[in-house]
């Protein structure tokens, strides 16, 4: 008897520890600090936390290489990034899609006006373009125009949409992939100096995803939480860096994001045998 009692402690005591220790991992790409991305992340971690009656931590990845394959292993359980990586965790990893930005996203490629030899992206084959690093969307975008890696225009490829803007400015490139809400931050006169070349097609805003070990109603629990104004204040940091105009994340239709995907076949370190090419242009202009 004594033996037995001893095993059922024992037992009831390692059921508490798992579920002591259980947790989701909820992520995001670095951009700053680890300090700078917890005080960003983990206030909202902690929210959803309460709404789902479960641990959700945040995890700092050590780098874009660091997120990148976490991610695509799948042991992140909860993530907020870029359209095209929510699709491809729907589409490989049977993740969800709850909520996004407001705002869509459209990227432009810029010139200066007194280059007269570059019109069009033809005019930009071998040239040099100043541009985000891949797997960044706006690059992606531009590369989805040539179908030859022999070619397409030469990348200065840089981190952050500001470095981009001051290597162009200074003269680095012959053009440059902006962001339209960036472009038109320019005043009049600054923008007078440049001319567009290529509007891309209109791609929804950054997501939150989840996967299967968030039940239904958890999500629900998520969604409610996530498009209440009160309860957003947690995500201040997290508009004002993406979308200040935002108060809340808002309800998607999941459809919207519907082939994004396909576009990682151009970046470097991606699955290209479940990503079909002859997909990426059509599904990207939806």
């Amino acid at each position: 008897m004594y033996k037995f009692k001893v095993l059922m402690f024992t037992t009831a005591l390692f059921f508490v520890n798992v579920n002591a220790y259980a947790e989701l991992i909820f992520s995001a790409p670095p951009r700053g600090s680890e300090a700078e991305e917890r005080a960003t992340y983990e206030p909202l971690a902690q929210s959803m936390s309460a709404v789902i009656g479960e641990q959700v931590r945040y995890a700092y990845p050590r780098g874009f290489l660091d997120y990148s394959v976490n991610m695509q292993k799948g042991n992140y359980d909860i993530v907020f990034d870029g359209p095209h990586f929510a699709q491809w965790r729907v589409t490989n990893l049977h993740h969800t899609i709850l909520v996004n930005l407001p705002e869509n996203l459209q990227f432009l490629v810029v010139a200066p006006k007194t280059q007269t030899n570059f019109n069009s992206l033809h005019d930009l084959i071998y040239a040099t373009v100043c541009a985000q690093m891949t797997p960044q969307l706006g690059t992606l975008m531009l590369l989805r125009n040539y179908y030859e890696r022999a070619v397409e225009p030469q990348l200065r490829l840089v981190r952050g949409e500001e470095r981009v803007l001051s290597d162009f400015t200074a003269g680095e490139c012959a053009a440059a992939v902006l962001r339209d809400k960036r472009f038109y931050k320019m005043s009049d006169a600054e923008r007078a100096n440049y001319k567009i070349i290529y509007t891309s097609t209109v791609a929804p805003n950054d997501a939150i995803t989840v996967n299967q070990k968030i039940t239904p109603e958890q999500r629900k629990a998520l969604i409610a939480l996530l498009t209440d104004p009160a309860a957003m204040k947690v995500a201040a940091r997290i508009f004002d860096r993406f979308s200040r105009n935002a108060v809340v994340f808002h309800q998607v239709d999941a459809s919207q994001y519907t082939g994004l995907d396909q576009l990682l076949l151009l970046a470097f370190g991606w699955d290209t045998n479940k990503i079909d090419i002859n997909k990426t242009a059509n599904a990207a202009g939806k």
